[in-house]
């Protein structure tokens, strides 16, 4: 049978099911040269194990510079890049004129302008100026499908070139006229005048160079415009296979009426490469059929370059539809994802295992030079091939298919060691996909070397994405055996959770139940060996819990926690996170981005701030000046105020730690939705049965004796002291501020509890104010807050 009808086989009847508009506008499309997988076990890099072969399928080629060079080439390479760059593209109209013009007989360093004085070029300076004249007018405009076009002024630019055009000698300049023509004509969206300036004024000088491409891309356009999509279609192809600088552009132009136009565009192709490009370019749409377009290329060629872009594409493909997704933070969102990725799910006729059957059928075929080809024509890389088959087989569970094809990679590894890599990861994820389990010790004991092994391989995408399935499996295995503490483990090597939190929402219960396992429970060597993902070390534990106590404005109980942290090795792991404002100064007016901003104040850990709360009490409940004791009450109150929602010092209150965001992070989540309960698997001892380190043992009994013991708030206690300060004092004008400071507290108090701002309904709420008008209003401080502050100055104005 021959081979390459044995292939056509394949063919679906039905390629285009509806039509396909990709026109200039606002559709995108996918790069079907793409390097890198968006999930493998191969590493493309590594595929590559010839020597790397020219591809008439790169997009990456800048048309500038092929421009220029062109330019470069019909000056006897005497400008450089830079210079023409400079003068012709970077130049407006008028510095182009000035320097071509105007300059004439004046020395320049630019040696394409000497060039065109000395052999006065009057022909390439006047095309020069006419393009740079014509091209506000040609190029795009950012929003160009809502531009306007000057159709009056593109017409006389066209008569211009025409004339020009006829007074030309030069074939090089008579060309670009030529080119000028047919794109305005199309900017003009006169479709029949492209044709016939293509055929009158560029056919006669067809050179085959990237001006004569860059027309025929335009008269594609315009014959796709004229409703001719056969001939359009197949010029676009000879465009897409002889122009590197025009695919991008091609792909974005180019539409797909019906399968009739499709036809009959290949049946007007004249070699195998316009038919392949033409299949290609239906492949790269991403509404498309890349493995219908494989069958058709691989039936006209097998050796095309063509082949092994869509090998790579088409493995993505069956990747993303068939393998677990990566539990990383650039798919956190995998509906976002796949359109983002372009995930072709529309295009599987029937179940997604399906279609990677078919495409795992079809590369078996081309990678088995055994099979019954008539003509025994091997792919351009057999290596490549025969590796996709065995993994594709991988993926579709065919344990046979992929030995049998392994077995033939394995034969090259001797001349091609890289090979060797590719053979381990598909081995070792088929190994992990094929365990029931239970999680014995001796499995334990070989996922370890296993990912030892792993750890030990030169390809980066390899090592990153072998170790990431083996762990998803096992958590997996683990989870499944009811071995929950070991499933954590797993989902934290895959995607630590890292995200800032209000230490009041954690359930402290499980967090002394979590460190009791950290400190005290014997663990197992895969335990050890992940203990490095788990979230939380020591020193997390006794930031999160001085933190609580904090909160509760136990400052003793805070200190001997942050003291933990502060004065041994735990600091490495866990930073007491503090402020970047003194919490313990205040402003008559609340600037608090004004304190973050301030560059030279020193930053102030939890701890310090919690050591001078401490001192400043002290002072207070000791035997001190009343004056001493005023200062200390005033310090209180501004850090009880700061602490608030209102001030600078808000963020103490909360911890950087999180280990609880179970619902949307388990990787095994289609299997039921896994909740933090330990007391499923085994007893758990009671609370009294931990050993809690001395500053822990008052937060405990404070959590387990009252849920509803709750501390007065930071305003309530801010107002306190600032009253406690004002009656300490004997400077007028320190009792004038401790008086406004505690209207302050009032004011937020009564925005709290009456929900408006309106002036008019603040005076029940302004007895500070009132004291402070009446008492105080001869002080420095008085006219300072009349100034700044806009309540106390309605106020004074209405008392």
């Amino acid at each position: 049978m021959n081979w390459k009808l044995y292939i056509r086989l394949f063919l679906s009847l039905s390629l285009i099911a509806k039509p396909v508009s990709m026109s200039l506008g606002c559709a995108g499309y996918e790069d079907p040269n793409r390097e890198e997988f968006f999930y493998s076990l191969l590493d493309p890099a590594k595929l590559d194990i010839l020597d790397k072969i020219p591809s008439p399928f790169d997009h990456t080629f800048d048309a500038q510079e092929i421009n220029i060079q062109s330019w470069i080439d019909y000056f006897g390479g005497i400008p450089s890049m830079d210079e023409i760059r400079t003068l012709i593209f970077n130049s407006d109209y008028e510095h182009l004129q000035q320097q071509l013009i105007h300059s004439q007989g004046k020395e320049t360093e630019n040696k394409l302008i000497s060039l065109l004085q000395k052999r006065k070029e009057k022909e390439t300076r006047d095309y020069l100026l006419f393009a740079k004249r014509t091209e506000p007018h040609a190029t795009w405009y950012p929003y160009y499908w809502d531009a306007e076009r000057d159709t009056v002024e593109l017409g006389k630019f066209i008569e211009e070139a025409k004339a020009n055009y006829s007074n030309t000698k030069s074939s090089f300049i008579k060309k670009r006229y030529a080119y000028q023509i047919i794109r305005l004509n199309h900017y003009r969206k006169r479709y029949e005048e492209v044709i016939t300036a293509f055929d009158t004024y560029l056919q006669p000088y067809w050179e085959e160079d990237f001006i004569d491409y860059w027309a025929l891309s335009n008269k594609a356009g315009a014959l796709q415009h004229l409703g001719k999509h056969p001939q359009s279609i197949h010029h676009f192809a000879q465009v897409y296979l002889n122009c590197p600088s025009r695919r991008n552009e091609v792909l974005l132009s180019i539409r797909w009426q019906d399968e009739n136009a499709f036809r009959e565009a290949l049946q007007l192709c004249q070699s195998d490469e316009e038919e392949i490009a033409i299949w290609f370019m239906l492949a790269s749409l991403p509404n498309s059929h890349g493995l219908e377009a494989m069958r058709a290329i691989a039936a006209i060629d097998s050796q095309s370059p063509a082949l092994e872009t869509l090998l790579s594409y088409e493995l993505e493909l069956a990747e993303d539809l068939l393998l677990p997704p990566r539990f990383s933070w650039i798919n956190s969102y995998e509906s976002v994802e796949k359109e983002d990725w372009g995930l072709r799910e529309q295009l599987v006729s029937g179940s997604k295992e399906s279609y990677v059957k078919d495409l795992s059928e079809l590369v078996s075929i081309l990678a088995d030079d055994e099979s019954h080809f008539t003509d025994k024509k091997k792919t351009l890389n057999p290596p490549k091939w025969e590796l996709a088959a065995a993994y594709l087989n991988f993926l579709i569970g065919d344990t046979e298919g992929m030995t049998y094809f392994l077995k033939r990679v394995k034969r090259r590894t001797e001349h091609l060691p890289l090979l060797k890599e590719q053979v381990l990861a598909i081995e070792m994820a088929h190994q992990y996909n094929t365990l029931s389990g239970p999680v014995e010790t001796e499995l334990e004991t070989n996922f370890l070397a296993d990912l030892a092994s792993c750890d030990s391989l030169e390809s980066n995408r390899i090592r990153e994405n072998l170790r990431e399935f083996i762990i998803l499996k096992m958590g997996l295995l683990f989870y499944r055996s009811g071995e929950t503490r070991n499933a954590e483990l797993c989902q934290w090597a895959l995607s630590p959770p890292w995200f800032s939190i209000e230490t009041e929402a954690i359930n402290q219960l499980d967090l002394y139940r979590e460190y009791h396992w950290l400190n005290e429970v014997p663990k197992t060597p895969f335990q050890e060996r992940f203990l490095q993902y788990y979230p939380m070390t020591l020193g997390d534990f006794h930031e999160v819990f001085g933190t609580l106590s904090l909160n509760e404005f136990q400052f003793l109980d805070a200190r001997e926690s942050f003291q933990q942290v502060e004065n041994s090795n735990l600091k490495m792991f866990a930073y007491t996170y503090g402020a970047e404002a003194n919490p313990f100064e205040s402003r008559i007016s609340d600037c608090n981005d004004c304190d973050l901003s301030d560059p030279d104040f020193p930053y102030l850990s939890k701890l310090d701030i919690v050591n001078q709360a401490i001192a400043h009490d002290s002072i207070l409940h000791g035997e001190f000046s009343p004056e001493a004791k005023a200062q200390a009450a005033l310090a209180l109150g501004n850090f009880f105020y700061h602490l608030s929602h209102v001030g600078n010092a808000h963020t103490l209150t909360g911890s950087y730690k999180n280990i609880y965001q179970y619902d949307s992070f388990y990787p095994w989540q289609s299997e039921g939705v896994f909740e933090y309960k330990h007391s499923d698997t085994h007893e758990e001892p009671k609370l009294d049965a931990y050993s809690l380190p001395d500053s822990f043992k008052a937060l405990a009994m404070r959590s387990e004796q009252s849920e509803a013991f709750e501390p007065p708030s930071a305003i309530e206690l801010a107002k306190l002291y600032y009253v406690e300060a004002y009656r300490n004092a004997s400077a007028t004008e320190l009792k004038a501020r401790c008086l406004f400071l505690a209207a302050k507290c009032e004011q937020v108090e009564y925005f709290e509890e009456a929900g408006t701002h309106n002036p008019d309904l603040l005076i029940e709420y302004r007895k500070f104010f009132t004291l402070l008008h009446r008492r105080y209003n001869d002080t420095e401080f008085y006219r300072e807050a009349i100034e700044e502050c806009k309540y106390f100055r309605w106020f004074s104005e209405t008392e």
